[in-house]
């Protein structure tokens, strides 16, 4: 924890100001700060870090989403959209930041072992914002203004509740991940996409895309089969994204999604992710701004 207090808040700051030069958002006009991280606690946290060493303003609004594992990210960007919906006049800088590797264990279980060799480090963001802000025509080059988020959607498994666990323990942080994850995703997935569908008020036509979490190989190979995407409609960029990082837990999802607009892909999009509960949680991308 020493170690993640340390470096966690500059990781998360190169991530932010990635994400606010391209959205052409000045530090000064964010109102709302939503930090998403499991990986570490300190408190004062990343967030008042990320006040100081971004020229935030001390009134911002600071959420925290902590210990929700890899669909975090996705819980974060919904607590945008219901701050947005609250003050169109919002503009919500959602920062997601993990050091996985701290938690690296002595150990030969398979448990241990896969999620050693699986997961990595990282931090990624993103700016939302309400409808009365107008984003400057400097940030139609990058990845900003690429669509309208809905509220979502989550279900949770409820049979696998132990199948994917995050704890603390006297050890470090110990993660269980059960072989009946991959199973049971490949077979619920498609009625939960399209759940997901009728309850944001759209239709059940497949997006043009579709974001998911990297998961592991596994967990890509069930989506893939369970959605019938054949390899493509985005999830080849997943796949490049766990090659390349690992996976990341809370910031792989933006990763994937910056992803799939350098793939050409573009809304309307459907945004996957998986986590402790067994959790699926989902968030759609329209093209509508």
């Amino acid at each position: 924890m020493i170690a993640y207090e340390r470096l966690a808040p500059e990781l998360a700051a190169r991530a932010a100001r990635a994400a606010l030069d391209d959205a052409a958002v000045g530090a000064d006009h964010v109102t709302d700060l939503v930090v998403v991280s499991c990986t570490g606690f300190s408190a004062p946290g990343v967030d008042v870090a990320l006040v100081r060493q971004l020229g935030l303003a001390p009134t911002v609004r600071r959420t925290i989403i902590g210990f929700m594992g890899c669909f975090g990210a996705i819980v974060g960007l919904r607590s945008a959209v219901g701050a947005c919906a609250a003050d169109s006049r919002s503009v919500c800088l959602v920062v997601c930041v993990e050091l996985c590797t701290l938690h690296l264990r002595h150990g030969r279980s398979a448990d241990n072992l896969v999620a050693s060799a699986l997961f990595g480090d990282g931090a990624a963001a993103a700016v939302v914002v309400g409808n009365e802000v107008e984003l400057s025509p400097a940030s139609a080059g990058g990845a900003a203004g690429v669509g309208r988020l809905t509220m979502g959607f989550g279900r949770l498994i409820p049979e696998g509740r132990d199948w994917m666990t995050w704890r603390v323990t006297d050890t470090g942080f110990a993660m269980t991940l059960d072989r009946c994850v991959p199973a049971a995703l490949k077979s619920a997935v498609a009625a939960i996409v399209h759940q997901a569908a009728c309850a944001t008020g759209g239709t059940d036509t497949r997006p043009d895309c579709y974001v998911v979490h990297p998961g592991g190989p596994g967990i890509l190979d069930a989506v893939n089969k369970g959605l019938a995407l054949g390899g493509g409609f985005g999830i080849e960029a997943a796949r490049a994204v766990l090659r390349r990082y690992g996976n990341t837990s809370s910031s792989a999802i933006l990763f994937v999604l910056a992803e799939t607009l350098r793939h050409r892909y573009r809304p309307p999009a459907l945004l996957l992710a998986f986590g402790p509960g067994l959790a699926v949680e989902t968030i759609t991308l329209s093209p509508d701004r």
